[in-house]
């Protein structure tokens, strides 16, 4: 089994990161591959948030389609409340699967991520 020959790996790609923050507290993060042989890769932006509970703050990263930094800015509220749902909706089922009574600790949390975020979480 040694002797069977090894795919093709790829190099790991590099990207140059550039932060940006706005008065309301978002920050987007633009990733540029740099040096990266054959196609050219695109520009990514990935934005970062944060869902504050009785328990824990989780901070977490989500990818934005967005071809400016401006344009991430615009999807940002959008994609941060569907990725913070999932997370939300992930934690519920492991209490509930775990028969902790705690779905009240829930309900309170997203209230406070709804008034941390604006608007109505979803």
């Amino acid at each position: 089994m040694a002797d069977e020959p090894v795919g093709e790996v790829e190099a790991p790609v590099v990207y140059e990161l550039a932060q940006f923050a706005d008065t309301q507290g978002r920050e987007v993060t633009r990733l540029c591959p740099v040096d990266h042989p054959g196609e050219p890769l695109p520009v990514r932006y990935r934005g970062q948030a944060m869902l504050i509970s009785g328990q824990a703050k989780i901070s977490f990263a989500f990818e934005i389609q967005a071809s400016s930094v401006a344009e991430a800015f615009e999807r940002f509220d959008a994609r941060r409340d569907e990725e913070g749902e999932a997370i939300a909706s992930e934690m519920r089922k492991k209490v509930l699967a775990a028969g902790s009574p705690k779905i009240d600790d829930f309900r309170r949390d997203r209230l406070q991520r709804q008034r941390r975020f604006g608007g109505n979480g979803g």
